[in-house]
């Protein structure tokens, strides 16, 4: 049980980045996009709009994957997992719990 709360920190740490990582890109491509046609900057404009689009769309698919999980494992465990990689370990923690002790008992 104690492996989950450890773990945890790190999840939400990794989940917030993401989030950073979201906005930061998105602030990228709006900046790009706004300097649009600057003169003698056209390829490098071009090039930062691609590189943007594509780490927007790793970001997506991300994001697509992790909640998708939800569909594709048991119920129980899609939901479990999900949270678990997001960071949010607490239920996770207190079912495992409350399975264990009833095997004790």
């Amino acid at each position: 049980m104690f492996e989950g709360e450890e773990v945890k920190k790190y999840l939400l740490m990794y989940s917030a980045a993401s989030c950073l990582c979201y906005l930061l890109d998105g602030l990228n491509f709006v900046i790009t996009f706004m300097w649009w046609s600057v003169p003698g900057h056209e390829y490098a404009e071009l090039i930062m709009l691609w590189a943007t689009l594509t780490n927007l769309l790793l970001d997506l698919y991300f994001t697509v994957t992790i909640f998708g999980l939800k569909n594709k494992l048991h119920l129980a465990v899609g939901s479990f997992i999900t949270d678990a990689l997001l960071g949010y370990t607490n239920k996770m923690n207190r079912e495992l719990s409350h399975a264990l002790d009833a095997e004790e008992h």
